[in-house]
């Protein structure tokens, strides 16, 4: 595993500036008793920090990248960045549970229309299969999984 230059770094925070909230770090030693400091996350616009990650994904692709939309294998916080990151940028996303998430209430960034499903039964194919039927279907060009090093 190679390590994440800092050149790739400037180049994420530049493709998400102005999208991502500048979430405070807050000093809580004295309470706590020990030097300890809180990034607060939950404030971002998703509630969590795949946002960033999501944000400068979608950002960093080209039009023709970007195709049709995006899909992900997830039902949670990645779903709902990627979701909130491609409506921002005008174009459709997808999320495929994996098998373990798919039993999961239905994704609260459903809630906004803006994010294809795909609820199939439990064994209904390994993810490229089923990756592979979202695609057909919604037209989808790009996966962005949740564990891109890009991300």
């Amino acid at each position: 595993m190679s390590i994440i230059s800092a050149a790739a770094i400037d180049a994420a925070a530049a493709r998400i500036r102005g999208s991502a909230v500048r979430t405070p770090l807050l000093d809580v030693s004295q309470p706590a008793g020990r030097p300890l400091r809180l990034k607060c996350e939950n404030l971002q616009v998703t509630g969590s920090f795949k946002y960033r990650g999501a944000t400068s994904m979608i950002a960093g692709l080209g039009s023709g990248e970007a195709g049709n939309g995006v899909i992900t294998y997830s039902s949670g916080n990645h779903a709902q960045a990627l979701a909130c990151a491609a409506r921002a940028r005008g174009i459709p996303a997808g999320a495929l549970p994996l098998p373990a998430e798919e039993d999961r209430p239905a994704i609260p960034a459903n809630a906004s229309g803006h994010l294809s499903t795909m609820r199939r039964r439990r064994h209904a194919g390994d993810p490229e299969t089923r990756s592979g039927w979202f695609r057909r279907r919604s037209g989808a060009r790009r996966e962005l999984p949740k564990t891109s090093r890009a991300i």
